[in-house]
């Protein structure tokens, strides 16, 4: 296997997605002034932050009562892809003010 395999291989996947699925629906859900802002690079932003945020927060009740996940039951899947979503976006937003986004997305590419 040749360095940057798996990283070509992601790109590729997301270049597809990005392509086929979400211009696709962004023709028909987003008004025309404000697809320019629908980009490879922001869509890709937003799924590595969104991935790491997966990653980020508490596994256990603070009360001793189990793992939040069994606490939570059958919402727990919903509220983890909730907290994923907004916590990546609250990542996102100091860096791209700071205009280092980019040059982070850099090492995934």
């Amino acid at each position: 296997m040749t360095k940057g395999t798996r990283r070509l291989q992601l790109k590729n996947a997301m270049q597809a997605k990005f392509e086929k699925i979400l211009m696709p629906l962004s023709e028909k859900l987003i008004v025309a002034e404000q697809r320019k802002h629908i980009t490879i690079d922001a869509f890709f932003s937003n799924t590595i932050f969104h991935e790491v945020a997966h990653g980020l927060g508490i596994k256990n009740t603070i009360n001793g009562k189990g793992t939040v996940r069994k606490v939570l039951k059958e919402h727990a899947s919903a509220l983890e892809e909730c907290k994923a979503d907004v916590l990546g976006l609250h990542m996102v937003k100091p860096m791209f003010e700071k205009e280092s986004l980019k040059e982070t997305l850099m090492i995934f590419i």
